[in-house]
């Protein structure tokens, strides 16, 4: 949370729907094999299609706010080490055509963003390590408005990523989850006022934002806090972006 972001996000209706890389081939997409006959180009324009003629629908009934939740560069990033593995470059640009397609069609006055969540359930991750070192170089590329990236401990690697997204003369939002939705222990709010000057070094504070690192119950089980922890977590959050972002 920042003022600026929260000012513009606020008074809009929002929704959240998968990235469209999360539909890509792997075991559970059996619609590539079963449907396109391995046809990996014919499967990606269809994807786009549909994904554009979804945003449209949206807009039409109101949504001015449309999130894509992306599993897949958490897992393909905890895959990797410095570079993006071989046999996930295709995925990786695909995936950056299939966004910018949709980002490139949508209204002017939809806002886009992506969050890149990295696991989920029962105050568990879905990936490994999972540092952004690898996969920056396609996220930088992606014509959004703004990111949401998790960042609540030492297994998202440091922040220099993020200077591949401030100099792609985007202007884009990053949003940073520098406050776990994992455990109830809350974090102290100078230490998160120096992860958000780290930050800064890399990207201009004004383009900066924070948040909790991820949402607290992505499924039935939830995570291993109360509903007062909860609140505890997004106060933290609020107090910690008022001392930054003063004005």
């Amino acid at each position: 949370m920042c003022p600026k972001i929260r000012i513009k996000f606020a008074i809009y209706p929002k929704q959240t729907i998968p990235s469209p890389s999360v539909l890509f081939p792997n075991e559970q997409a059996e619609v590539f094999d079963e449907y396109y006959n391995g046809d990996f180009n014919e499967f990606l324009n269809d994807t786009i299609e549909a994904y554009k003629r979804t945003v449209q629908h949206f807009y039409d009934l109101g949504c001015r706010y449309l999130q894509l939740d992306d599993t897949s560069w958490g897992m393909w990033a905890s895959f990797s080490k410095g570079t993006l593995s071989p046999e996930l470059r295709p995925f990786a640009e695909a995936t950056v055509t299939a966004i910018n397609s949709i980002a490139d069609s949508k209204p002017d006055d939809l806002t886009l963003t992506m969050h890149v969540c990295k696991g989920n359930y029962d105050s568990h991750y879905a990936g490994g390590v999972g540092a952004y070192d690898s996969v920056s170089p396609y996220l930088a590329q992606l014509h959004i408005d703004g990111y949401f990236l998790e960042y609540d401990d030492n297994r998202a690697g440091g922040f220099e990523p993020l200077k591949l997204i401030s100099e792609n003369g985007r202007q884009q939002r990053v949003v940073i989850g520098i406050v776990t939705s994992k455990r109830p222990d809350l974090e102290n709010i100078d230490f998160l006022r120096g992860r958000i000057e780290d930050a800064s070094q890399y990207i201009a504070l004004e383009n900066l934002c924070i948040s909790p690192q991820c949402g607290f119950a992505s499924t039935e089980e939830g995570n291993r806090l109360t509903e007062e922890d909860q609140w505890n977590k997004l106060n933290l959050v609020i107090d910690t972006a008022k001392s930054v972002w003063k004005d």
